[in-house]
């Protein structure tokens, strides 16, 4: 049986897989009741992934809002990631007024937003919380709590690198107008990121296993093929949450992501690669471009990659930093300071205690 399902082309299993998807993603929001979920929910509050200013998919969430509308129950807008490219970018959660209605409560991540510039009369329902994720409280849950069962090692002084890349476009493709330029390769660019790593990674005198994670963007056979045609070498692909992999990986080389940021705070050395993505998120505002840049393992040309990973694995054999004295867990607390948590739980709490929420006792932490 094994070898049968061996024979079956990768493109067959990708395309039928694809086609189950779309189809479902057709059905599925005729068939469920968003209404009937919150009416059997009774939520006194809700936090909401707040990422978009276009309309949401299909019906249910439409009646999500509409159920919000009737009930005013407390929303809370969470942010979907550490920083938004613009600082002073507003993303509406209404049609209506001013974007944002009274029960809603629009919670920023990044110690330089502004969200309110567009929206003045919206301030007051703005609060900095910050990014909880990396919390020094929230991090020590990832660290070992016993023996770790790491990967068999094809050498004895080989080291595990996380390749964090993003969505690339296949070979042809058009290129996405506007916006999503800021996030997405078109294939030449992606495919000389690609050679670049794996030629850097033969000729680094380590061995080095490459852990890649794609974004959830990715087509993953599309980076498979990726890594096969520029014969990267020893390999694999995970699929894991970053918080899942930070006790197997002992540095990290990325494109333009704040996936990194997660191992940055924690003390794990990053190699930040200076693409055309990059540059573009620089050119937004200083802010976003002294953040990226000032980190100690930046790369501003693709040849200087080489000596970059050489001075990591050199930090990597010497003695153990600490992280009072780590420069790049220094430079994100100038961004993300601790308390994040503690924050968020306070503005829990603050509506809780409004009257727009039920009266029954929160439990404290």
């Amino acid at each position: 049986m094994h070898h049968r399902l061996k024979k079956i082309p990768i493109g067959f299993v990708r395309q039928r897989f694809s086609n189950l998807y779309h189809e479902w993603s057709k059905r599925l929001p005729t068939k469920v009741s968003g209404i009937q979920i919150l009416e059997r929910l009774k939520p006194t509050l809700v936090i909401y992934d707040h990422r978009s200013n276009s309309a949401l998919y299909g019906k249910v969430v439409t009646e999500y809002h509409q159920y919000f509308e009737t009930t005013k129950v407390p929303v809370v807008l969470s942010p979907h990631a550490p920083h938004q490219i613009d600082l002073d970018r507003f993303v509406p959660f209404s049609k209506t007024g001013n974007g944002l209605p009274a029960y809603c409560d629009y919670w920023m991540s990044f110690i330089h937003d502004e969200h309110w510039r567009s929206n003045p009369e919206t301030k007051p329902q703005m609060h900095y919380i910050g990014f909880p994720g990396m919390d020094t409280k929230w991090l020590s849950y990832c660290k070992p709590r016993g023996p770790i069962v790491h990967r068999p090692k094809r050498a004895p002084n080989e080291l595990t690198c996380l390749f964090v890349i993003r969505r690339f476009l296949n070979r042809g493709e058009p290129d996405w107008p506007d916006f999503s330029q800021h996030y997405i390769f078109n294939h030449e660019e992606f495919m000389e990121i690609a050679q670049c790593v794996s030629n850097t990674l033969r000729q680094l005198g380590r061995p080095v296993h490459l852990l890649v994670k794609p974004h959830p963007s990715n087509d993953f056979g599309r980076v498979e093929e990726m890594m096969r045609d520029v014969r990267m070498p020893n390999y694999s692909i995970t699929t894991e949450p970053i918080y899942g992999v930070l006790n197997r990986i002992d540095f990290v080389l990325s494109v333009y992501s704040t996936i990194f940021f997660v191992p940055a705070v924690m003390g794990i050395p990053v190699a930040l690669l200076n693409t055309r993505v990059q540059r573009d998120v620089h050119a937004q505002s200083q802010v976003m471009k002294e953040l990226y840049e000032n980190f100690h393992y930046y790369v501003p040309e693709y040849n200087q990659l080489a000596a970059v990973l050489q001075r990591i694995v050199t930090r990597l054999d010497g003695p153990r930093i600490s992280l009072a004295d780590d420069p790049d867990v220094q430079h994100m607390r100038r961004y993300y300071p601790n308390g994040s948590i503690e924050r968020a739980l306070d503005r829990v709490r603050a509506l809780h205690d409004s009257s727009l929420i039920s009266t029954d006792p929160l439990p404290t932490t």
